[in-house]
């Protein structure tokens, strides 16, 4: 299905006026964002305007939520790179927080942390900046 379609099938089952459709996506965009107006809402169904990504995921997850789904798992985006996992994760994990790199600068690993503090992908890297913070301190 076609971004145009999609919107103008979520639009259709909202059951909603384009004005308090666009107060939807709008909202859906950013809570903070004025709502889009009739007239641009409307442009978009006829296509005289482009579906930008932040559009289609703003449908994306209209469309969820008017399938039941939770807002955690509307908002959540479809992984679809080659992951490493110590623990495979089961069909409806969702990952919070963020990717960062290794502290170690040696060490290529993007990684998410178990707690904020986290800062190496694994002990041994904690252990391997460690030993060079020791040789520099020690150069020095």
């Amino acid at each position: 299905m076609s971004d145009l379609a999609r919107l103008a099938a979520v639009h259709q089952a909202s059951g909603q006026s384009l004005a308090e459709f666009g107060a939807s996506l709008a909202h859906a965009v950013d809570p903070d964002r004025q709502p889009f107006s009739k007239q641009y809402v409307s442009g978009l169904l006829h296509g005289r305007f482009p579906l930008t990504p932040e559009l289609a995921a703003a449908v994306d997850y209209l469309a969820a939520q008017q399938d039941g789904v939770s807002d955690l798992q509307a908002r959540a985006h479809l992984v679809t790179v080659p992951m490493y996992a110590l623990h495979p994760p089961t069909a409806n994990a969702v990952l919070l927080g963020h990717e960062r790199p290794c502290a170690n600068p040696g060490c290529p690993v993007h990684f998410y942390p178990a707690s904020p503090r986290q800062a190496h992908c694994s002990p041994e890297c904690r252990k391997a900046r460690a030993k060079l913070r020791r040789a520099t301190k020690e150069r020095i």
